[in-house]
């Protein structure tokens, strides 16, 4: 009477993980996709804070602060977050930025042509229409995502149409 080997062959077994790899293939770029749109929702939360933040200063003083955006921390302006978040900064990064937070102390940027400006008054971008006017936007250009004067959030849109004389 002769034994059965009851073990997996090596034909077997390289079958079995050339199959894992391949699915593992297939659902790495879905996997990335989804937390790049968890960064991206995450993203456009931190700029609703900061729309809120910046709407109750306005409300609290009848105009937008006076801000700046910084290139490096270590300039004394008045940014973000040395007025608005003084102690939870955590609304001011961006999960998909790597680098601009460290350098400047925010991933966000102020739209300085409202500084000082009374909320609803004429502004260069969006005139009177507060859907129009952003009030901050991104550094990063990952999700091009702004806050505007009205409270919503959304990623820009931007057509650029290039003009060729022919």
């Amino acid at each position: 009477m002769k034994l059965k080997n009851e073990a997996f062959t090596l034909v077997e077994l390289l079958t079995v993980i050339s199959l894992m790899g391949v699915l593992f293939a297939l659902c790495f770029p879905s996997y990335r996709a989804a937390r790049e749109r968890a960064k991206a929702a995450t993203c456009a939360n931190n700029l609703r804070q900061i729309g809120i933040a910046l709407t109750a200063y306005a409300d609290e003083n009848g105009v937008y602060p006076e801000l700046q955006d910084r290139m490096d921390k270590l300039e004394q302006l008045p940014a973000l977050d040395t007025l608005i978040f003084k102690t939870s900064t955590g609304v001011l990064r961006c999960p998909s930025d790597q680098t601009l937070f460290a350098e400047t102390g925010t991933s966000y940027s102020w739209n300085a042509l409202l500084s000082g400006v009374q909320p609803g008054a004429d502004c260069l971008i969006g005139g009177t229409d507060a859907s129009l006017t952003p009030m901050a936007s991104e550094k990063v250009s990952k999700h091009q995502t702004s806050v505007y004067a009205d409270g919503h959030v959304s990623a820009a849109t931007v057509n650029i149409s290039l003009i060729s004389d022919e």
